[in-house]
């Protein structure tokens, strides 16, 4: 479904409303596999919303953007500290969604530095650590 463009579109709405935040609270989750569908499947849809300038404009703030803000802002990024540090590859896929929300919407900096996740990047930027990959870079671009 995350994969249909013209579906997500469509039902926007329906989706950042109900489905995502369901999806979200399964980072929570007791079972490692559980942790990681739901990254995944989160990672899936709100990266397809979030590289649509019509359903996310940071600069205009539409209804959209403000949903998909207080989802990123209120439902996933509590679950930060967990996803960096839980096993392979929840880490990589935080990473990978990270990059993309800080790209199009850098003021996420701001929230990242609050909740005290700014330091645990810049160690993932060393040479030879074990997560230092291109999504650490675009984030650490951002950052500076």
């Amino acid at each position: 479904m995350a994969k249909n463009t013209k579906l997500l579109i469509s039902n926007s709405k329906e989706i950042l409303e109900q489905l995502l935040p369901v999806i979200v609270k399964k980072i929570e989750s007791e079972s490692a596999d559980v942790r990681f569908q739901s990254l995944k499947a989160f990672t899936d849809f709100i990266t397809q919303y979030l590289c649509d300038d019509k359903i996310y404009n940071s600069e205009e703030n539409n209804e959209t953007t403000q949903c998909i803000n207080e989802l990123i802002l209120k439902k996933l990024f509590p679950h930060y500290g967990l996803i960096l540090s839980d096993a392979d590859p929840m880490p990589l896929f935080g990473l990978k969604l990270l990059s993309v929300v800080v790209e199009r919407n850098s003021a996420f900096v701001v929230i990242l530095s609050k909740l005290k996740l700014i330091d645990i990047l810049f160690t993932y930027f060393e040479v030879n650590h074990a997560k230092f990959n291109a999504f650490t870079v675009k984030i650490i671009r951002v950052i500076i």
